[in-house]
């Protein structure tokens, strides 16, 4: 570990310092090993943009977009006795820090979005919308560091023309789920009627408004 950092911090709206906080960097990681994975039974999940691309709608997500040069680049992962849950490790990078060393708040955010919403994919085999989403920031999370993180679908119920699902996800530290829990989060997510989804792609195509 190197000491990055320590520097006196003004405590706002005051005149009086607070001790130095000591900054401590982890060694530069920009990749995670993912080999293992494959001997345990675990695939990439792969998604299905056939209609994206017939309504000649781009796949540009900010999480996982391969052709997307400022996406996260996450890739889950999936295996057929874990038919509810994805797993992945990454690595955030220190561009995509908060507080110094440190990721911030709202790409963690983003990556357990992905995670339920990858779970939902799994099951449902259809694109869901996050309706709403509570997140428990319980530590904080190292860039440059490895995590671990989970998603899965908690329940699912069809009322009237979609599906409400309940997910939940988590980040540990290291490189499995043996490692504390950094951040958690709960989310329901709807899966629209193919029509909706379909009007949506076509708006989407023609830049107007969609609806609510």
């Amino acid at each position: 570990m190197i000491n990055l950092l320590s520097v006196p911090l003004y405590l706002h709206g005051t005149r009086r310092f607070i001790p130095k906080v000591k900054l401590v960097m982890p060694c530069r990681m920009t990749r995670v090993d993912m080999d293992d994975l494959g001997t345990e039974g675990w695939t990439p999940v792969e998604r299905d943009y056939s209609e994206m691309e017939r309504a000649g709608v781009e796949h540009y997500c900010f999480a996982c977009a391969k052709g997307n040069p400022s996406s996260l680049g996450i890739q889950f992962h999936e295996r057929e006795e874990d038919p509810r849950r994805v797993i992945t490790r990454y690595i955030v990078s220190k561009e995509h820090c908060g507080f110094p060393a440190y990721a911030h708040g709202g790409i963690l955010a983003t990556i357990l979005d992905e995670a339920m919403a990858l779970a939902t994919y799994r099951v449902e085999n259809r694109f869901g919308v996050t309706k709403s989403m509570n997140i428990e920031f319980k530590q904080p999370v190292l860039v440059e560091s490895p995590i671990f993180v989970e998603g899965r679908v908690v329940d699912s119920t069809k009322k009237g023309d979609k599906i409400i699902v309940d997910a939940s996800a988590s980040i540990h530290d290291g490189m499995d789920s043996t490692g504390k829990t950094c951040t958690r989060a709960t989310a329901v997510i709807i899966i629209l009627p193919p029509e909706v989804f379909q009007d949506a792609l076509v708006k989407t195509k023609q830049g107007g408004q969609h609806d609510r």
